[in-house]
């Protein structure tokens, strides 16, 4: 699990970065400043969490490395849903004023 989650996690960041590259080719927008700093971002940290997971002593069992890169791969979501969920709460009463989804 020590080594399969920063996989996991060094993974989707290096997905993620080359779907930066790939979206900016395609839409011809190269100069986009979050994009390009998003990318020179995410380059050193993908390469720092995989040098750490190459470090990180060897996963005994294949459920546990499996489960690990999973969480690892899935941690950037969860984090995502999390701050969704507080900015909802905090400020869901507002939002849903006058919507079909608020509560009477």
């Amino acid at each position: 699990m020590k080594r399969a989650f920063p996989f996991g996690l060094g993974t989707f960041l290096i997905l993620t970065i080359i779907l930066n590259i790939i979206g900016a080719l395609v839409q011809h927008d190269t100069t986009s400043p979050p994009s390009v700093i998003g990318t020179l971002v995410l380059i050193p940290v993908s390469v720092i969490v995989i040098r750490a997971a190459r470090c990180a002593p060897p996963n005994y069992s294949r459920l546990h490395a499996v489960l690990g890169w999973l969480l690892g791969f899935l941690v950037v979501f969860a984090v995502i849903a999390a701050i969704g969920a507080i900015v909802l709460i905090i400020w869901g009463a507002p939002i849903l004023n006058g919507s079909p989804l608020a509560l009477d």
